[in-house]
């Protein structure tokens, strides 16, 4: 396999100057993406899908432990994408690169009911 070293070196060029976002991406960013390996931070960042998916209210929330409500990926993904785009229905395995195809989706679900902004790219 390759070094861990040489992923992420890749990985940062790959996402260099692109606007990047996670479902939960205060999680994400704020435990991983902003921290070697990885190191994104210098990338500029757009709205978090979880939060984006909150203000659709008839997406079931899961309450965490500090009391705060929100819609899992799999809940947003089953609200706004039932056609199943992903292909995960009755196999979701919860990895990173299903979970990543499944948030892109739901970004697109609600880019396309005008409830996110995709910003520009400034080159």
């Amino acid at each position: 396999a390759p070094r861990e070293v040489d992923v992420s070196l890749a990985v940062r060029c790959l996402l260099r100057g692109q606007i990047l976002t996670s479902y939960n991406k205060n999680f994400d960013f704020g435990r991983f993406l902003n921290f070697p390996p990885w190191s994104l931070g210098n990338n500029p960042e757009s709205e978090c899908i979880m939060l984006a998916a909150s203000n659709v209210s008839d997406i079931p929330r899961a309450v965490h432990a500090d009391g705060t409500a929100f819609p899992s990926l799999k809940a947003s993904y089953d609200y706004l994408c039932p056609n199943d785009p992903a292909g995960i229905k009755g196999n979701q395995t919860h990895r990173a690169l299903k979970d990543a195809e499944m948030a892109g989706y739901v970004l697109l679900a609600l880019y396309e009911m005008g409830m996110y902004d995709i910003p520009e790219v400034e080159e």
